[in-house]
């Protein structure tokens, strides 16, 4: 037994404390924020974030999840609805769900869907959309988030040395 740990230790810690894909901004022109939220719990934690930052009001999605998620209760979460842009593209892994899937869901809710055939593809897609002052946030599986990471910093990943 060590003790008790000093408070100052603590803060110290949380402050430094860094987890790549969760609520990282990427990218500034178009700010760009990933979040592997792949939960309905971790998609409203992500909304309320937002809502309480001055994040440009141009926005557009860039939505990758997996096959057996709760999506509609994930798209509920984010708060995902009327008019908002959304590129839908499968995150790279074989449990990716169906994109026509994902696209219904999101013109049930009067989202303005398109599709990618990849994430690299979808991310130029709502760059071009949002342009240098808007935002693209960057949600859903954490296989979404990691070749978004990997194409947005130049990463050799797992995807890239084929060990996926």
């Amino acid at each position: 037994d060590i003790g008790p740990i000093p408070e100052a230790a603590v803060k110290r810690a949380l402050e430094t404390t860094r987890m790549p894909g969760r609520f990282e901004v990427i990218r500034r022109a178009p700010l760009t924020i990933l979040d592997g939220l792949h939960t309905p719990l971790a998609a409203r934690r992500f909304a309320e974030a937002v809502r309480g930052l001055a994040i440009p009001a141009r926005r557009v999605w860039v939505l990758g999840v997996l096959s057996g998620k709760d999506l509609p209760a994930i798209l509920d979460g984010l708060g995902v609805g009327e008019g908002d842009e959304v590129i839908v593209t499968p995150p790279p892994t074989p449990r990716a769900a169906d994109p026509l899937v994902v696209t219904r869901a999101l013109r049930e809710r009067g989202a303005i869907p398109q599709r990618a055939a990849d994430v690299p593809r979808a991310l130029e897609a709502a760059s071009a959309l949002a342009g240098e002052r808007g935002a693209v946030l960057v949600v859903g599986s954490l296989y979404t988030v990691a070749a978004a990471r990997e194409h947005l910093l130049g990463l050799t990943g797992d995807h890239a040395l084929g060990l996926r």
